[in-house]
């Protein structure tokens, strides 16, 4: 037994929810159609309501015709039709360029396409244009007597035509007139020419005629005149504009002068750029001098650290190694120091030979000091700190020491170099930051300059163009032909205020036809309930067209009529179809047990479920009929039961010990037909169905018959059924068409939404009315058959072989 789901596990039973359609084997319904259709328009609903309000249409239509046809006129008038061309431009590329207006345009070169194209939808906007139409009117209503085309008329035909012209106005102007640019076919391209067609419409041949001539007339004086008039107002705006052009092309002229002579250059942005090249140029002699004196600073400090000497010394060093007299005193102390080494080896120091040489020494040291103030221009007290080492140097040293002033020298130069280049940036440091905005102002006022000036050129030239365009005396358009007017016949206003008439009959039946059938408020056919629900239809069953209420004994006679004539067999086969359908409908998972229930009481659900069981059983199912209207059941009556005991009882717990066996009935009409009636009505029902006990009887009855099947009250009466069809495989809805109200099914159908409880599909009940075999007639002989079986043989239930059975219309 298989409750209510919400969703379909991968290893549950498949379960449909309310709004699921069910899987339908490949020989399925024909009524799951509409859940496969494509989204778009759908005009069925509307086709179907125009065939069967047909009559209403029929008649608003006939009514509006014929009130039309009795308000047009009666008399059937003829037009006449007139046109002439106008060619409004050249047809010849030689023409084109010599016109004056193309030279002028062109100045005085060959001209291009784009100067001598015209803009033919403005232009016949223009000729169209109320003013335009104004000076035709006027020009036919002052139409002389003496007008060529009055004279052959007859006096009193030609004072109507002259009234007629003078009543002439712009609107009638308007709405006869028309100005269309011909067009020439060539296959199924279509190609527009160079020239105007101009036609007029009017019930009067020569007031067709004397209307085309007036709007030659004037579209040929437009041509000329007209543009004459705008070439003039263009020179006048032209010479309107060139002061105040001209004015502004001297103040710009005379901003860049000033700005030039400021800045003291013909081109700011050329003297920026030379400015920013010098910069370029003053930040690279920077780097390269400061590279460089890094470099000479770095080797005079490896010299002073190889010499020993500071720059001081070692100048002094430098000086003393050029003066003679000085080399010669310090040759002579190195001799004595030779001799004292020499001597201090011989003799001991205290002897008056080796002393003698020491004073010797010291005389020559007070002379080689006195000797090196004399050059230094010192003291001996500044020259006392002053070692042999620095005073005694070698080649070497004295070429190192040479080094040495040769960097210290090119320091001094790069350090004025650096000095001078870093003053130079400094002064051109303000003259690079003034030069973008110097720029920028003078960009900006030559380029206003330049389209200043070229608007300047641009009014010039096209006030020269306008005065030689202006000077044109020939008419610059050509009319090709002259009015011709023909007769033509169309259809009358007659005719049209009838088709008008028949239109608005047509259209207000159809409009009719759908308020009257949305206000009746039912579902007429079959399709109307696929269109109007999303389930599937399972089944359509046709209306009963018998006369006896059912019972028992009227089952068997219908049976045996049937086997007999077969005229009841589209109604009994409507239900094995509808058996076939559920018993396919989803393989996977057969239904074991399900609700039938309807929107309103008298759709037809007993009927139906009493029907279903039926073919059920006939095709060898074990099938259940439970009665579940515990308030007025049907089924006992219908099949001539007793309902002393049934559903009620079972609820109510008063039959315990073997209570469905005592509850349970067998049917009299089939075989394998068991049916559980209602009981005695009780008034909680649904209180009772909803109680846990109520779930475990559908599981006990579901496990020992192969189809269970509930008829339940009506669905907008009681929540009986919603209770079961939780207990159960799903529901089936029975709506009668023609009866049940399209407001209670919608009702019905978000309630069920709202539950959550899954629902087969929908069986159309009562669909045909019309008698469904043309043969099948309730005749007295028909009926005298019944009877006259009934008195010959009158056997109990039990002993007839009953295999189907036929129910009342309704229940």
């Amino acid at each position: 037994m298989q409750g209510n789901r919400s969703y379909i596990g991968p290893d549950s039973e498949h379960k449909l929810e309310w709004n699921e359609p069910p899987v339908v084997p490949a020989s399925g319904l024909e009524d799951t159609e509409a859940s496969t259709e494509s989204q778009g328009l759908n005009l069925r609903p509307l086709l179907r309501t125009c065939r069967r309000k047909a009559w209403l249409i029929l008649l608003l239509t006939g009514l509006l015709g014929g009130l039309a046809w009795h308000r047009s006129p009666k008399t059937v008038s003829s037009t006449w039709q007139a046109n002439f061309q106008l060619l409004v431009e050249p047809a010849t590329t030689e023409a084109r360029i010599v016109q004056p207006t193309s030279l002028a345009r062109a100045g005085g070169g060959v001209p291009s396409a784009e100067l001598y194209a015209l803009d033919y939808g403005t232009q016949i906007q223009i000729l169209t244009s109320p003013r335009i139409l104004a000076d035709i009117a006027a020009a036919v209503q002052k139409t002389s007597p003496d007008h060529p085309l009055l004279q052959d008329l007859p006096p009193a035909d030609k004072q109507a035509l002259l009234e007629q012209l003078q009543r002439f106005n712009e609107r009638y102007l308007k709405e006869a007139l028309k100005v269309e640019r011909l067009q020439t076919q060539e296959g199924t391209r279509s190609e527009g020419t160079r020239v105007l067609t101009v036609s007029f419409e009017s019930p009067n041949k020569r007031l067709t005629e004397i209307v085309l001539q007036a709007a030659a007339e004037r579209y040929l004086r437009y041509s000329l005149e007209e543009r004459r008039t705008v070439i003039s107002e263009g020179i006048r705006f032209i010479e309107g504009q060139l002061p105040t052009v001209q004015q502004r092309v001297n103040q710009l002229q005379g901003a860049i002068q000033q700005l030039r002579e400021q800045q003291s250059t013909l081109d700011p942005a050329v003297t920026g750029q030379t400015l920013v090249q010098q910069a370029r140029e003053i930040e690279s002699q920077q780097l390269q001098t400061r590279r460089e004196l890094q470099e000479q600073r770095t080797l005079l400090a490896d010299l002073q650290r190889q010499v020993g000497l500071t720059p001081q010394q070692a100048m002094i060093v430098s000086a003393l190694s050029q003066d003679s007299r000085y080399q010669a005193l310090l040759t002579q102390l190195t001799e004595t120091d030779a001799e004292i080494a020499i001597q201090a080896a011989r003799v001991r120091p205290e002897s008056l030979e080796f002393q003698a040489l020491l004073r010797k020494r010291q005389n020559q040291e007070a002379l080689l000091r006195q000797q090196l103030s004399q050059i230094l221009g010192t003291s001996g007290a500044q020259l006392a700190g002053m070692s042999s080492i620095g005073i005694f140097q070698d080649a070497l040293r004295l070429g190192l020491i040479q080094q040495m002033f040769a960097a210290l020298n090119q320091i001094r130069v790069l350090e004025t170099r650096e000095q001078e280049l870093s003053r130079s940036a400094a002064e051109l440091a303000p003259l690079l930051q003034q030069q973008p905005a110097i720029i920028r102002r003078y960009t900006d006022l030559q380029q206003q300059l330049d389209i200043a000036s070229r608007t300047l050129t641009q009014l010039l030239t096209q006030r020269e163009a306008l005065r030689l365009e202006g000077a044109q005396t020939q008419v610059p358009w050509e009319q090709l032909t002259e009015p011709d007017a023909t007769e033509s016949r169309g259809v009358s206003r007659a005719s049209r205020m009838i088709l008008m008439g028949l239109l608005s009959g047509a259209i207000a039946g159809v409009v009719a036809a759908m308020a009257l059938e949305k206000l009746q408020n039912v579902f007429f056919e079959p399709d109307d309930l696929k269109d109007a629900v999303k389930l599937p239809i399972l089944g359509t069953i046709p209306r009963y067209q018998g006369r006896e209420p059912l019972s028992s004994q009227s089952l068997f006679k219908l049976s045996v009529l049937e086997d007999n004539s077969g005229t009841f067999a589209p109604f009994l086969d409507a239900f094995d179809a509808l058996y076939t359908t559920l018993r396919f409908l989803r393989p996977q998972a057969p239904l074991r047990s399900f609700v039938i229930s309807s929107p309103m009481i008298g759709d037809g659900k007993s009927t139906v479920a009493l029907h279903l069981a039926q073919s059920a059983a006939l095709a060898g199912q074990r099938v259940l009929l439970v009665d579940a209207n515990l308030r007025t059941p049907q089924i006992h009556l219908r099949l001539g039961m007793e309902n002393q005991r049934g559903l009620s009882n079972l609820l109510t717990g008063k039959l315990r010990k073997h209570g469905i066996q005592q509850a349970i009935q067998r049917s009299p009409l089939v075989k394998n037909l068991s049916v559980l009636t209602a009981g005695p009505p009780i008034l909680n029902a649904a209180r009772l169905l909803a109680a846990p006990q109520t779930r475990q009887l559908a599981e006990r009855l579901q496990a020992q018959y192969d189809w269970v099947i509930y008829d339940t009250p009506a669905l907008t009466t009681v929540r009986d059924a919603a209770f079961l069809a939780d207990y159960t495989d799903g529901l089936v809805m029975v709506v009668d068409i023609g009866t049940t109200r399209r407001s209670k099914t919608s009702k019905v159908l978000e309630q069920l939404s709202t539950f959550h409880l899954p629902s087969l599909g929908i069986v159309a009940n009562y669909a045909g009315k019309k008698r469904q075999n043309s043969n099948l007639q309730d005749t007295p002989q028909v009926m005298s058959k019944f009877f006259t079986h009934r008195t010959n043989q009158e056997p109990s239930p039990t002993q007839v072989p009953v295999e189907r059975a036929l129910s009342e219309p309704r229940s």
